[in-house]
């Protein structure tokens, strides 16, 4: 107030070899009804007029303030803003969401369907693309160029850090008869599995009884034991768990023979007594009478 007021006193006038900048005593920005008023208007020197900013960033800590004080830092006219000073003034915008423009707004109904509409079907410039890949090289587009086939692998770093690494970046492949798991596709193979016969088809209790009954009795051969093994190898599966062992100590094992001696075992009272035993006595009842 002091500055303002010593400004006022001395009638300070532009273009009498000074430089003076034009001030808002009360921001336009928060007092609108005073922007146009000659009482509200002083002239002030570019460092008066800086630090009267820093004030009112004080007295009123909105963004319009904030981003006042930081017009004057940047625009290059005012030299009493040291480093250390720029920083401060800078960070306090940051915190303060002063170059966030939409800080406390929410977009309406009508145009988060606009936005919403603007991006779905043929809008979307992802729309109809897959990946594709040669085992190198990934692709992403909506045809698959020669030599390429759909899917993606991944880097040898990723598949380091992975707990499964045997299966990353393998595909299932098919020649109509036969279908392998592999990370290449082989000549005269496609991308995918063979569909089954009976996908998607639903059997009746009776075919189901009778499958049961067919299977009912029979053992695998070894021959066909190991084969089923083989392939279990190459089709992918989830990481396995480590099974931790433990070792039980001898309290622990008083306390489960304990616990199973009295499993069969139930409290019955008399409203005197309490007995554990398998079946309730005469003049007793299942419960417990509590002191």
């Amino acid at each position: 107030m002091r500055i303002i007021f010593l400004a006022k006193q001395q009638k300070r006038k532009k273009g009498q070899g000074i430089y003076y900048e034009l001030h808002h005593i009360l921001p336009k920005s928060l007092f609108p009804l005073w922007a146009k008023r000659k009482d509200n208007l002083v002239l002030l020197t570019a460092r008066e007029h800086f630090f009267c900013h820093q004030l009112l960033t004080k007295i009123y800590p909105t963004r319009q303030m904030f981003l006042a004080l930081w017009k004057l830092c940047s625009d290059g006219q005012n030299k009493s803003c040291t480093p250390k000073e720029y920083e401060r003034i800078k960070l306090q915008c940051v915190n303060n969401g002063a170059f966030n423009t939409f800080k406390g707004k929410t977009h309406s109904l009508r145009a988060c369907e606009k936005i919403k509409n603007s991006k779905i079907g043929d809008k979307n410039p992802m729309y109809g693309t897959h990946w594709y890949t040669n085992g190198k090289i990934n692709i992403q587009s909506k045809d698959c160029p020669e030599g390429f086939y759909r899917g993606r692998t991944i880097d040898e770093s990723i598949k380091k850090k992975s707990a499964h690494t045997k299966n990353i970046g393998k595909h299932w492949f098919n020649n109509g008869k036969e279908q392998v798991y592999s990370a290449n596709c082989p000549d005269g193979f496609v991308l995918g599995r063979l569909t089954s016969p009976n996908k998607g088809k639903t059997f009746s209790k009776e075919a189901r009884l009778n499958m049961s009954k067919a299977h009912k009795g029979k053992k695998l051969s070894e021959e066909h034991k190991k084969k089923i093994s083989e392939k279990l190898k190459d089709m992918p599966r989830a990481s396995s768990k480590i099974k931790k062992t433990y070792t039980m100590t001898e309290s622990h094992k008083k306390k489960l023979s304990e616990i199973r001696k009295n499993k069969n075992l139930h409290w019955y009272t008399n409203g005197i007594e309490n007995i554990q035993c398998s079946e309730c006595p005469d003049g007793f009842w299942p419960g417990r009478k509590m002191k």
